[in-house]
């Protein structure tokens, strides 16, 4: 547990382009640190809202060479923005319009190469943030928080008094 924690601090911490470089024959190099995307305007709960919204890039791993953000709608690039080392931050894009159930991301590539990429998360930890479509909500409560309980004391009023009716009558056919 502890080698499996120690591994994941080195990847995320690496601070050098150098650690970047992948072994012959081992695929896609490390990523050089964590990376961040926030938005405004944000919904109550955070989430994200139709409409124009401008996001941003909040944290970027220390690194000694250039990178590139960059900003997708639904899967397509929309915006790009070079990043000179240290990065000053936040890193804000041009707002863009976004209607329901559309998905945005960010990621990073260094070198202008995608096998140097790394996908930015949000603070939730999610890596592409689907917009909060308008939905069809329940209509206001109208009436007192106990209306369920005085129906029912209401039902079981009557039912009761159609007892009482139905007992009065037979005993009036018994004693006539």
């Amino acid at each position: 547990m502890v080698a499996v924690s120690a591994a994941l601090a080195s990847v995320a911490f690496a601070t050098t382009a150098g650690a970047l470089s992948p072994s012959p024959g081992e695929g896609q190099p490390t990523s050089p640190g964590t990376c961040v995307f926030a938005w405004t305007p944000a919904a109550a709960d955070g989430g994200l809202v139709p409409g124009p919204v401008t996001m941003s890039v909040t944290q970027l791993p220390t690194i000694d060479e250039p990178l590139t953000v960059q900003l997708f709608l639904n899967g397509s690039l929309v915006q790009s923005r070079g990043v000179n080392p240290p990065p000053a931050l936040p890193i804000a894009f041009n707002p863009i319009n976004v209607d329901d159930d559309d998905s945005v991301s960010v990621n990073y590539i260094l070198r202008g190469v995608s096998t140097y990429s790394t996908v930015c998360a949000s603070v939730a930890g999610q890596t592409a943030v689907r917009v909060q479509g308008t939905q069809a909500s329940r209509l206001a409560f109208t009436g007192s928080s106990g209306t369920s309980t005085m129906v029912l004391v209401a039902v079981t009023a009557l039912v009761l008094g159609l007892v009482f009716v139905v007992g009065a009558r037979r005993r009036h056919r018994v004693n006539a």
